[in-house]
Formats: C-alpha cells, structure tokens, sequence
C-alpha cells in the first residue's frame, strides 16, 4: 500500500519506529536498566525516553492530521484557499518531513550517549 501511495519513506519511518516500541526485545529492555555505580543501585525506567516518546507523538499526530485533512478535502472536491495551503505546507515542512528524511527524533537518548562506559 506504501508503495502504490508513494509513501514508502513515511511508512518506512513510522513503521520502525511503532514496531520498535511495542515488540520487547533484549535490546530495548536493557536499554531501561540503569545503574548507579556509587549506590550500587539498579532502577528500571523508560523516563529518559520521555522527550523520544512526546516528539514521535507530535510528528505522528502532525503526518496522521494533514494526511487526513489532504484526504477529506479529495474526497468532497474542496480546495484550500492559498493561505490555508501555505500553511498547510509549511506545517508539513517544518514538523514532519525533516523527522522523516533526518530520522528524528533520535532513536538514541542523550542519557544514553552520557552513560558512562563499562570498564
């Protein structure tokens, strides 16, 4: 279906990104575990994945509400004023399609690139 909307590279972001999220694996739950060297304490948590978590929901919900509203506006042979299509398209400019060609946001947090490395 992505392929015959021209939509591969969208699909191919959003599918990655949803399939990461709602299919454990080793990887990502080790990724949760955090340990502190000078407590000695492990804790499980996902809150550094809070930013990831907010940023792929806006860029999500951004794609979902302009495809749906490209989509209303065929389907009952409306038109857009040039304003509203201007904005329209800037707002796919600026929100999704730099998340979609860039990979953003970051599947990797910057907790994790601080972490300290196993000696």
């Amino acid at each position: 279906m992505a392929e015959r909307g021209k939509a591969t590279e969208i699909y191919e972001f959003f599918y990655h990104a949803v399939n990461s999220s709602v299919h454990a694996s080793l990887h990502h739950l080790l990724r949760v575990v955090w340990y502190n060297r000078e407590s000695h304490v492990a804790t499980i948590t996902n809150k550094t994945f809070e930013q990831y978590y907010s940023n792929f929901a806006l860029i999500y919900g951004s794609w979902m509400a302009s495809a749906l509203a490209v989509e209303l506006l065929e389907e009952f042979g409306l038109t857009l004023s040039t304003g509203e299509d201007t904005e329209l398209s800037v707002w796919m400019v600026v929100i999704v399609k730099p998340a979609v060609i860039h990979r953003q946001p970051p599947i990797v947090t910057l907790e994790e690139l601080a972490r300290p490395k196993p000696s």
